[in-house]
């Protein structure tokens, strides 16, 4: 028969119990840690293809603009003057590629902002607080 105490028993039950209890908060803090992590990464991973793909617009914007200067340039080394209707045009299309140019900074602040937030969805449709049965049970 073990010559233990109850105490000696009792004693060793509650170090087993203060370690598999450390081994759980130790397990769970690196489990966090993991998701933090993946979290953060998918964050830079949504940032570098935002960026990506505003550079790639801003390509398309500056080839837009030099299409339009290239049409004048064309104009004045034949000879011919540049006409009023096509001035209009252009001015009208350079007005239209400024505002997109606008718009698509204006946009990527927006994304940059919310996946720095934590925001990561797809778009605000997909948000968990706007979903048409969330609407429904807050009425």
């Amino acid at each position: 028969m073990d010559k233990r105490s109850v105490g000696q028993v009792l004693e060793e039950m509650q170090i087993e119990l203060t370690k598999e209890s450390h081994r759980r908060l130790d397990a769970e803090r690196e489990q966090r840690e993991t998701q933090k992590n993946e979290q953060m990464r998918r964050r830079k991973d949504l940032e570098r293809y935002l960026d990506s793909t505003y550079n790639n617009v801003c390509k398309e914007i500056q080839a837009l603009k030099e299409s339009l200067n290239k049409i004048e340039d064309y104009c004045f080394q034949a000879g011919a003057c540049f006409p009023e209707e096509l001035k209009t045009k252009r001015d009208d299309l350079a007005k239209s590629v400024n505002e997109y140019h606008t718009s698509v900074d204006r946009l990527l602040y927006a994304r940059k902002k919310e996946i720095r937030e934590g925001n990561i969805y797809a778009g605000p449709q997909n948000k968990p607080d706007s979903s048409p049965d969330n609407e429904n049970q807050t009425q």
